[in-house]
């Protein structure tokens, strides 16, 4: 492909100072045929009005309710591909991308008509010297994303392309094939385990998902929401994780699966607890999340910002999880 054209869709909500940084780092990232899409999903600030002064001329969706990851990022995936993009980067708005970050990896995508999605040495920190991500598996047997080299010092020991079975909702690169064949991002996830599912079904249609060093960045995580918050990242997401298990897991290994998880929040869940009790939420508070996440887990099968809220109401914790 001699001009691939590729655009990059971000989210924003409540924090366009953020999304700013982002968008700073792409344009000069040195691909001057990068475009880029931001997505609000209904902020309750003045986000829109900021970014445009910053940023006039940049093509802005705006969802009328928060729909989540999935949803709010499809709708500017539609949109890139409508107006004749040939690959999407997926990319949080919490992330810095490195100098010409998109030449290998497009030639990656261009040479293996057999790769499906290309991922990347993500950095964390302040410097930015220790690994967030280098590609990455789900464990079926916990229901859990493993981070290649989560935490350690960047000495240069991910420096080899690999392939991998996780590509990061936070910073992949996905040809216009990939949604053809496998469809847009599975909605069922508010926030979180979205990327375990679609990584899976890329894997498991015999595709393949590539680890490049040099698609790289720096990922300020947590920045766009309350860190720990009960509701989004304990009731969420351990309803996404029994989404994820019934979706993947035969039935005799869900069912084992549940019990051994139920046996989890009884016993070490409680301890782990007391980690996250912080001046905002008790122990009691994450207690409550997971037992309530447990006793959804036949009546949810979608995750909506409705199925938080109710959730937030029944339990007395406030819902509002902007950072």
């Amino acid at each position: 492909m001699k001009n691939p054209q590729i655009t990059a869709v971000l989210l924003n909500w409540n924090n366009w100072k953020t999304t700013s940084n982002c968008v700073n780092s792409l344009l000069k990232s040195g691909h001057k045929d990068l475009r880029i899409v931001v997505v609000d999903n209904a902020s309750e600030d003045d986000s829109i009005q900021q970014l445009k002064k910053i940023f006039p001329d940049i093509k802005y969706l705006i969802n009328p309710e928060n729909t989540g990851f999935s949803c709010g990022s499809n709708v500017g995936i539609k949109y890139a591909i409508d107006s004749g993009a040939t690959h999407i980067l997926l990319i949080n708005n919490d992330v810095i991308v490195n100098f010409e970050f998109l030449t290998d990896a497009v030639r990656c995508l261009e040479s293996d008509e057999n790769v499906y999605a290309v991922t990347g040495k993500i950095l964390m920190g302040s410097p930015p010297i220790y690994i967030w991500q280098a590609g990455g598996y789900i464990d079926m047997f916990r229901i859990q994303g493993v981070s290649r080299g989560y935490g350690e010092l960047d000495v240069n020991q991910y420096d080899q392309e690999c392939y991998t079975e996780w590509a990061s909702g936070a910073f992949s690169l996905f040809p216009i094939r990939t949604f053809k064949k496998f469809g847009f991002l599975p909605e069922e996830y508010f926030f979180g385990q979205e990327e375990w599912d679609y990584s899976k079904k890329i894997i498991n249609g015999g595709k393949f998902i590539k680890y490049l060093p040099t698609f790289s960045c720096v990922h300020n995580a947590g920045n766009s929401y309350k860190k720990n918050h009960p509701i989004l990242l304990v009731y969420g997401c351990y309803l996404n994780k029994n989404i994820f298990a019934r979706r993947y897991l035969g039935k005799l290994r869900y069912l084992i699966w549940r019990t051994l998880f139920i046996l989890y929040i009884k016993t070490i869940w409680p301890l782990k607890a007391k980690n996250y009790a912080n001046n905002h939420f008790s122990v009691n508070d994450y207690k409550r999340a997971a037992w309530a996440a447990v006793g959804d887990f036949d009546r949810v099968s979608k995750v909506t910002r409705h199925t938080l809220i109710e959730a937030s109401k029944l339990l007395g914790i406030q819902s509002s999880w902007k950072s």
